[in-house]
């Protein structure tokens, strides 16, 4: 398999290529593996030189132009310092290291911002946790005010209904005796003779069936 590491791979950490570029985090990370193998001294400071036709044969997929944007994007972050100390004037050598100081500060603010996720993170945790608290109470208190009320319109409800059916039933009553009473006057005071039971008990079924006015009605034609 000639494309699964079979060769020296390029690394690089997500975090660092968040932070400043994919390719910025590349060249930094390739160029910081050969600051550790150079033994060129500068300064107090080890260097790498190279031009950008020798960086395009380890990054073969980018090119020299490419190449020369990325390295300006890092010197302007401070990242990379560019110098010449060919002996040669007309050599246009670019010689690079990295400013570890800069990188170690944005170490120290990815650092801080990390901090200062979590404190949000721990703030946000405790407010959750602070309403949901207040949710509970709340909806204690509020089930402990809402148990009564259904019981009492419950049986509030039921007392009214029972008197309003027993009303109700009063007065169906009183207006079917009403009812029967004016049949029962009409047969007595028109000629039918005395009202024998079995006959009021017929006259009261034909009203029930029928209606009072119908009962009447009827007794009417007879007559």
């Amino acid at each position: 398999m000639k494309l699964l590491l079979n060769e020296e791979p390029l690394i690089v950490l997500p975090s660092l290529a968040a932070h400043i570029g994919l390719q910025e985090a590349i060249f930094l990370q390739q160029l910081h593996y050969w600051l550790n193998r150079s033994n060129h001294g500068r300064d107090g400071h080890k260097w790498v030189y190279n031009s950008y036709k020798e960086w395009q044969k380890q990054f073969p997929f980018w090119s020299e132009k490419t190449i020369s944007r990325i390295v300006k994007k890092l010197e302007d972050s401070g990242l990379v310092i560019c110098d010449n100390f060919n002996s040669l004037v007309i050599d246009k050598t670019k010689w690079y290291r990295i400013c570890y100081e800069k990188l170690s500060e944005i170490e120290q603010q990815k650092s801080t911002e990390r901090q200062k996720g979590k404190s949000t993170g721990q703030s946000d945790l405790s407010t959750r946790q602070v309403d949901q608290t207040m949710q509970t109470k709340c909806l204690n208190q509020s089930d402990n005010l809402s148990v009564p009320i259904p019981e009492i319109t419950t049986e509030i409800t039921t007392r009214d209904l029972n008197n309003v059916d027993e009303k109700a039933k009063a007065s169906a009553h009183t207006e079917v005796n009403q009812k029967q009473q004016t049949a029962f006057q009409f047969y007595e005071q028109n000629g039918f003779g005395a009202l024998a039971s079995h006959v009021a008990y017929k006259v009261g079924n034909w009203i029930d069936d029928l209606s009072e006015e119908l009962v009447i009605h009827a007794m009417k034609l007879a007559v």
